[in-house]
């Protein structure tokens, strides 16, 4: 439960303030948990923030294979595994804190994408 709660915390801090916000002190304050807790299941910054983008893949794995589940054709497999994938990865790159410029482009990029598969 701790090993959970500690995940869930790192990934609240990179998603919300980006790699360099997840310290052992910092997911430690927002798990409630003393800084020695994380230690026991992380034993550094790196294998903290590895977990977390690890466990972010896990996540996005599973969304996106739900998203192709609920489609009833073919044409709606394919779309659903493009935007869900697409999703997850500017959830990733949103998370990595890329800047603004590149998330509007990458935006863009991904509507004409989505409109070419949407003529399928």
């Amino acid at each position: 439960m701790r090993r959970s709660a500690i995940l869930q915390a790192a990934m609240t801090l990179l998603t919300n303030d980006g790699a360099a916000a997840v310290t052992p002190a910092s997911v430690a304050g927002v798990a409630g948990l003393a800084r020695s807790s994380v230690y026991q299941y992380y034993p550094s910054t790196g294998a903290l923030i590895g977990a977390s983008v690890e466990e972010t893949f896990h996540r996005s794995l599973a969304a996106v294979e739900a998203a192709m589940r609920r489609a009833r054709t073919p044409r709606g497999r394919l779309t659903s595994y493009v935007d869900a994938s697409l999703e997850a990865a500017m959830g990733l790159a949103i998370a990595a804190r890329v800047d603004d410029t590149l998330t509007q482009l990458d935006r863009a990029f991904l509507g004409g994408l989505r409109r070419a598969l949407s003529k399928l």
